[in-house]
């Protein structure tokens, strides 16, 4: 049973990330208000190169390379039961018949994960790339540069903690369970299985942490103090757990069970969740209280021995783009100034408009109702973006236990083989009624909900489904967030307000990405981080938050930020080559039929369009 594509570069094994939860990162609570409101990594880049050299390609599929990434995409989506559940809603089509189990739980165990990879590097570069079609090179690609990046790992492989505050194993395992859907009978009978190896897993994750801590790499107190609070609020209400609430709903709706089956499904997983889920998180919060005090450093990851090498592999795992980090400061750098030019120009063309954005209350989308504000986007969208197939989807509320440890909205990715609800939740603990719009063009239309239909329309090989390119998916959604004001006209100050909800976003997402980097790769204290602020004409009370977190999530910004910023330099420079030619449909077309990849893969998507449009 492989899990190569599962556990890479670290032991990267977040459940968000093998049960398609997308949108699940916090991107921070914390606004950033100015005070003054008045005025390359080390890896074999040759697959680099074929993003942009044309090389002739079959008119036809070939097969044999088909079969290929058909029984490797069998292979991983077998390695255990949450992936297989979220990505396939017909396992048996595909051959699969998968006992309910986490997977192999060895995760100290990472040389036999790179020897699978090599295997599968060497089979999939047997085949000639002149021998496949234009659709397989891209794939065959995409692919190998995946596996590329995530080659020569083993000295990392106690750099990545399951206990990460947003995305760590005691926060997202919940909501997954919550969440995984009863199609057929089987789907029910696994699920309490699962439950009930809750605890082997949270021990596997203890073991780990274990090992972490023997090299001098474990969690500082204060990552371990918010992690234990996670799992305190979880355990916080027993009989009336949503766990029992939500698997009770399911049932009742379920059809093609009598009412004493189901009432012996209902008291089978309230016994698990009572007496086996609620104690193993008991449990966990011990386990995870032996391990304070022995954390050997203050700061972040590049206080690690060899903390910065990984950083970058980490930069370049999350994010999917070649740039150096060096690189990213002055894409960052670029783009605060473009949103201080934005929030000047607001006050020079309305300096009332501007001042009134600063007060509470004073920026309206119209409705606080999630569905009407999705419809106004659904239409105001459709002359920037290609046209999406008709998408069901449903609003859900994250549950009142979960508000404090979950992002302020998410979207779950639905399986890829059924007509299965999309659904996006919403945290009403920490949602803005005002951002909601903008939020909802991150989680909806046209972010996360819009893209991942869209793709799935384009046919793609099932294998590009389960390769994790969050840098890509974030990047989508973080870029036509920024953009989405400009498809709302607000009754009054709309050009101040327009631009201000832009350079707002902007300056927030910027500044905490600078931040990440400045910690983690250049070794800056609290003290500092407050300095960076001061000096920017910004609020440096809310430095300490963001220090901590970025600590708690390093890189994590980058995948929003840093890959937002690389769709807007495509869309800038698609607009210098093409002059009056550009058209925004075309453009947006081309960086989403390339689907989610590395970014020198979008970039030659671009290229294609530019070329083409000539």
């Amino acid at each position: 049973m492989k899990k190569t594509m599962h556990k890479m570069l670290a032991l990267l094994l977040v459940l968000a990330m093998a049960m398609g939860l997308c949108g699940c990162e916090k991107r921070g609570n914390t606004v950033i208000i100015p005070e003054n409101t008045e005025a390359s990594t080390d890896t074999d880049n040759t697959a680099g190169s074929d993003a942009t050299t044309e090389v002739a390609s079959a008119e036809t599929d070939n097969e044999e390379f088909n079969k290929f990434l058909e029984e490797l995409f069998v292979e991983e989506v077998s390695s255990d039961t949450l992936t297989l559940h979220y990505t396939l809603k017909n396992p048996e089509n595909y051959g699969i018949d998968l006992e309910p189990t986490f997977g192999d739980l060895d995760f100290l165990n990472t040389e036999d994960d790179e020897k699978e990879n090599q295997e599968i590097y060497d089979k999939l570069t047997a085949f000639d790339i002149t021998s496949l079609s234009k659709k397989q090179q891209l794939d065959y690609n995409v692919l190998k540069t995946f596996l590329e990046d995530n080659m020569d790992t083993t000295k990392f492989n106690l750099y990545g903690t399951a206990f990460g505050t947003v995305s760590g194993v005691q926060c997202n395992m919940p909501i997954n369970l919550a969440e995984y859907k009863f199609y057929v009978e089987r789907d029910i009978t696994d699920y309490l299985s699962l439950v009930n190896q809750i605890p082997a897993y949270f021990d596997a994750a203890v073991a780990l942490e274990q090992a972490r801590v023997d090299a001098g790499l474990g969690l500082q107190d204060f990552q371990l103090e918010e992690v234990i609070e996670q799992c305190e609020d979880f355990i916080s209400v027993k009989d009336g757990n949503y766990m029992i609430s939500t698997f009770d709903k399911r049932i009742d709706a379920f059809e093609g069970l009598d009412s004493a089956k189901k009432e012996e499904y209902k008291a089978q997983n309230k016994t698990a969740i009572l007496e086996v889920m609620i104690p193993a998180y008991e449990k966990l919060i011990t386990d995870l209280e032996g391990f304070k005090g022995k954390a050997t450093i203050s700061g972040g990851l590049c206080k690690l021995e060899n903390g910065k090498e990984y950083y970058e592999k980490l930069v370049r795992y999350d994010t999917g783009s070649e740039k150096t980090i060096e690189e990213m400061v002055e894409l960052l750098d670029s783009a605060m100034k473009d949103a201080l030019s934005l929030m000047y120009t607001a006050a020079s063309l309305d300096p009332d408009g501007y001042q009134l954005y600063f007060e509470d209350g004073a920026v309206n989308y119209g409705s606080e109702d999630p569905m009407v504000l999705l419809d106004t986007l659904q239409l105001a969208i459709m002359e920037d973006y290609p046209l999406a197939p008709q998408i069901n989807y449903t609003i859900n509320y994250v549950q009142e236990e979960l508000e404090d440890s979950m992002s302020p909205a998410f979207y779950m990715i639905p399986p890829i083989d059924g007509d299965v609800e999309n659904v996006i939740y919403i945290n009403n603990g920490s949602t803005d009624k005002s951002g909601l719009f903008t939020t909802l063009a991150h989680e909806g239309y046209p972010g996360h909900m819009y893209q991942n239909n869209y793709y799935i329309s384009t046919n793609p090989n099932p294998i590009r489904h389960i390769l994790n390119f969050s840098g890509y998916s974030e990047g989508w959604a973080t870029y036509v967030e920024l953009q989405s004001p400009n498809y709302f006209t607000f009754a009054e100050h709309n050009q101040a307000f327009t631009l201000m909800e832009q350079a707002m976003t902007q300056m927030n997402l910027v500044v905490s990405t600078r931040l990440d980097i400045g910690v983690n790769y250049e070794g800056w204290s609290l003290d500092e981080v407050e300095a960076y602020l001061t000096e920017n004409g910004l609020n440096a009370e809310v430095g300490k938050d963001i220090y901590e977190y970025v600590i708690c999530e390093p890189a994590n910004y980058l995948k929003y930020c840093v890959t937002a910023l690389e769709f807007m330099e495509l869309q800038a420079y698609a607009k210098s080559q093409l002059g009056d030619k550009f058209v925004m449909k075309d453009f947006n077309q081309s960086l989403l039929d390339c689907g989610p990849c590395q970014f020198e893969y979008v970039k030659a998507s671009v290229e294609q369009y530019i070329e083409s449009a000539k």
